[in-house]
């Protein structure tokens, strides 16, 4: 089983970025079975998705398992992993500029972006804290 799944994130990592997602719905469908798996993935996507929601105000990987959640849900829904193709090629487009930004920006600049940061995680750790722990 462990095998399988090495080779399915294999095949999903190298397949064209914003075609991958519903290419994985497409063969998830002829798959023998694909009616039952579809309903299953797509509760399970759906839970993880809730818990990821439920975790997002908490210092924690929130995005993440939302992340995780609609990428099991593309696997059941072919308008899903059509919003996740769209969204892989804004994002990959986005990061592109983001990082010429970064890498022509002046030291002192990338100094202050990276304090108001930390600043802003520190904030955020303490609030945590302040509601978690607050009596």
């Amino acid at each position: 089983m462990l095998e399988r799944i090495r080779r399915d994130w294999k095949e999903f990592k190298d397949d064209t970025p914003g075609k991958r997602f519903v290419n994985r719905f497409e063969k998830t469908e002829r798959t023998p079975g694909a009616r039952g798996w579809r309903i299953g993935i797509m509760t399970v996507g759906l839970l993880v998705m809730a818990a990821g929601i439920v975790l997002m105000p908490l210092p924690g990987p929130g995005i993440l398992i939302v992340a995780l959640g609609a990428g099991m849900l593309s696997q059941g829904s072919k308008r899903m992993a059509r919003g996740l193709d769209w969204l892989e090629v804004k994002a990959r487009k986005l990061a592109v500029k983001t990082k010429r930004a970064w890498n022509a920006a002046p030291m002192p600049i990338k100094g202050a972006v990276a304090l108001v940061a930390a600043i802003a995680v520190t904030g955020f750790g303490y609030l945590t804290y302040r509601m978690a722990f607050a009596t």
